[in-house]
């Protein structure tokens, strides 16, 4: 999805809603749904991030001003990537320069834990979730189309 501009008042009746669709009976939201929600937001923080974040509601949940904060949070830490800099990144995977990548070692890459990396890896069913309805030609994906998937920002709150 492109970027859009929102007021800050559809921005806040936004938070609310979400706020509203993911917080329990008690008016809270549990931290173990902190990261669906941030999601539904546009930020796609790492599970280890959400988990440090919402350390302290472990127990009780999030009231609307924590959730704000922790929203606030997640949009200063977020880091975005050029369509470029994932095409680059993906390029090294074609091998005969066709501008096709295999699907299966993608997958591999994506769900596979890298030693010494940063980030968390795909759940296979998160693969297939992600790659399902992508075009694909004998099991290859054209990795510029994915480049540009991969590095769209959802809905910015400025």
């Amino acid at each position: 999805m492109a970027n859009k501009k929102i007021s800050p008042g559809q921005e806040m009746s936004f938070i609310k809603q979400v706020f509203g669709d993911f917080c329990s009976s008690n008016g809270r939201i549990p931290a173990s749904r902190a990261a669906a929600a941030l999601q539904v937001l546009g930020y796609n923080p790492l599970q280890s991030q959400v988990t440090e974040w919402t350390k302290k509601y472990r127990k009780n949940g999030m009231e609307f001003p924590d959730f704000l904060a922790l929203s606030k949070v997640a949009e200063d830490k977020e880091i975005h990537s050029t369509d470029e800099e994932v095409t680059e990144s993906l390029a090294v995977l074609d091998i005969d320069g066709e501008g096709l990548i295999p699907v299966g070692q993608l997958r591999f890459l994506m769900c596979q834990t890298q030693p010494g990396g940063e980030g968390e890896a795909m759940k296979p069913e998160e693969f297939s979730k992600f790659i399902d309805g992508f075009p694909q030609q004998d099991g290859f994906i054209r990795y510029r189309d994915l480049a540009i998937l991969m590095s769209e920002k959802s809905i910015k709150f400025n």
